[in-house]
């Protein structure tokens, strides 16, 4: 199967993502919150989790030492196709906007795939973000990709570095989980995030389909490593330490079929121990 290419930088704007690919794009809070969120939010008449028509909201409010943030999470139909992040500031008894951005048309997005899931999480104290995780497949297999978009300096950005890859006929199985590490200092008030990988090398089933090419496909070897992703004071991003950046924006446009054998080769050499 082809993967859809992923984003081309590490730890880009929303805004820059727009420029490059046409992927994201950040809209009016007025004229967006009007058509698709006529829930007033000052009222906050938002639940946890709320739903209406074709659209479902998920919102989150915390209390920073610089004041209250809301943040909104915008899911669109059919399978998520669009997703709309946005955070506000409390000033006064209203909610200003102070970041916001969309990815939209996720069939032809780094995060392409049948489904998109999206929840807001915790990446401080007083830090909140969004994880993206796009999936598709069926019975031969799965793929997927994870993202987390947060905001800095009122700025919408995302880090990817999270996929996971396993099909019937794969030679190389890729699994990756995100953690945030709470336990670990926090740098400008972010957690650090681990990716943690598991390589399985299999020797595909050819002779059967179904359940029982997965049955009998045969383990050759395993290995598991952890990317560790910090927050950068200078950059005022999280960043993918540079030679994961490298092996990672290979293994992505890497296909696992056909015979490719070498597929992840280097992903798997980046994880030895």
């Amino acid at each position: 199967m082809k993967k859809t290419l992923a984003l081309a930088a590490l730890s880009l704007s929303l805004a820059s993502c727009a420029e490059l690919t046409g992927l994201m794009n950040n809209l009016s809070s007025g004229a967006f919150l009007q058509e698709k969120a006529p829930v007033s939010l000052s009222k906050q008449q938002f639940a946890e989790r709320y739903v209406k028509g074709d659209m479902e909201y998920k919102i989150k409010d915390i209390k920073t030492s610089q004041g209250e943030k809301r943040y909104l999470l915008v899911l669109g139909e059919p399978f998520n196709a669009e997703i709309y992040t946005y955070v506000f500031d409390k000033v006064g008894d209203q909610w200003v906007l102070g970041a916001n951005g969309t990815i939209a048309g996720a069939e032809n997005s780094a995060f392409s795939g049948d489904n998109i899931e999206a929840e807001i999480i915790s990446l401080g104290k007083e830090q909140q973000g969004f994880r993206i995780i796009s999936s598709s497949g069926g019975s031969g297999g799965r793929s997927s990709k994870m993202g987390i978009i947060y905001d800095s300096k009122s700025e919408m950005k995302i880090i990817p570095g999270c996929f996971s890859e396993d099909w019937q006929d794969s030679y190389t199985v890729v699994k990756c989980t995100a953690k945030i590490n709470t336990k670990s200092k926090m740098t400008e008030g972010y957690y650090p995030i681990e990716y943690h990988y598991t390589l399985t090398k299999y020797k595909p089933y050819t002779e059967g389909s179904g359940a029982e090419a997965w049955d009998k496909r045969k383990v050759l070897a395993k290995r598991t490593g952890k990317v560790l992703v910090e927050f950068n004071s200078a950059s005022q991003s999280y960043v993918l330490p540079s030679q994961f950046q490298t092996v990672f924006m290979k293994s992505i446009q890497e296909e696992d079929t056909n015979g490719n054998k070498n597929a992840y080769s280097d992903l798997w050499n980046y994880f030895k121990k």
